[in-house]
């Protein structure tokens, strides 16, 4: 991202702080507006940073009425529209740089009166390299989820999703590679009687991969844990193991997130996360994420 694209992107976040800073708290809303920074960088020296803002309607108002505020339109079963537009920047040494243009827009069907969910999302990202690498790197990304809720509070999900990336390189062979993940899914949200809660999300993937000359198959298991100290502010703590096929992935990841709503109707979301690889040919690598919303 350009100077001026980064000037804008800290323009939108002081604006949706003073924008609603205002709103007093409501039992209700229908409209959640982010913006959201992301960055890695791992011990290759690689660099990725994501600047992007997501917008979400949902089908009917979201009552919060005694619960967590970030699951209220979970535990009432409301679905939602969401679109997302920002820009990605990559940056390898000693002097491969790209950035270019990320969009994508999903959606999420929930009803009170019905057992079922359904969620679709298509995200696609450009990078554009710069000389002397000139070339461009292109990917998209499908994913489906069927769910079924066992109870008010839980809901167990098969989700598959597709990703193809493709990296064309002035001078080099075009590189395709290509994902198919299987994913069975849980998430269940405990409010308890002194105003607490808990909310406890797991996984099992079967994520296949085909790189040209290389294929085969990881399975990831994945648990994140969030305890609610009051309505406005959770800490959470979280853990996954990659083994398989493909010997980069396979590693552990350790996670870190804290949210908290500072104003009624605004919220700051913080997370950090740390892979270790277990061999060689992998690199270790660190995450951070800052998501600050509105909602209206």
């Amino acid at each position: 991202m350009n100077k001026t694209g980064k000037f804008v992107f800290l323009n939108l976040c002081i604006s949706i702080i003073f924008c609603f800073g205002t709103v007093y708290a409501q039992d209700s809303y229908q409209a959640e507006v982010s913006a959201k920074y992301y960055s890695s960088e791992d011990d290759d020296n690689i660099e990725y940073k994501i600047y992007g803002v997501n917008a979400a309607v949902y089908f009917s108002k979201v009552d919060t009425t005694g619960h967590p505020l970030a699951e209220a339109a979970f535990l009432e079963r409301i679905g939602s529209i969401e679109v997302i537009a920002g820009t990605k920047e990559y940056k390898e040494e000693p002097n491969a740089e790209a950035d270019g243009p990320l969009y994508g827009v999903g959606a999420t069907f929930m009803n009170p009166k019905l057992p079922i969910s359904f969620q679709a999302s298509f995200i696609t990202s450009k990078l554009e390299f710069d000389s002397p690498s000139d070339g461009d790197a292109t990917k998209e990304l499908y994913e489906f989820g069927l769910g079924y809720f066992i109870t008010n509070r839980l809901i167990a999900e098969l989700i598959y999703g597709y990703s193809e990336e493709e990296l064309s390189i002035s001078g080099m062979p075009n590189i395709t590679t290509e994902y198919n993940n299987y994913e069975l899914s849980a998430k269940y949200v405990k409010v308890l009687v002194d105003g607490t809660a808990f909310n406890i999300e797991g996984g099992l993937v079967l994520r296949q991969f085909d790189k040209g000359a290389e294929d085969g198959s990881n399975t990831i298991f994945k648990v994140l844990c969030d305890y609610y100290i009051n309505q406005k502010v959770s800490i959470g703590a979280g853990f996954e193991i990659n083994t398989g096929d493909y010997k980069g992935d396979e590693g552990k990841t350790f996670a870190m997130d804290f949210k908290a709503f500072v104003l009624p109707r605004i919220s700051i979301n913080a997370g950090f996360e740390k892979f270790l690889a277990d061999n060689d040919g992998g690199a270790d690598k660190e995450s951070l994420q800052v998501t600050l919303s509105a909602r209206f």
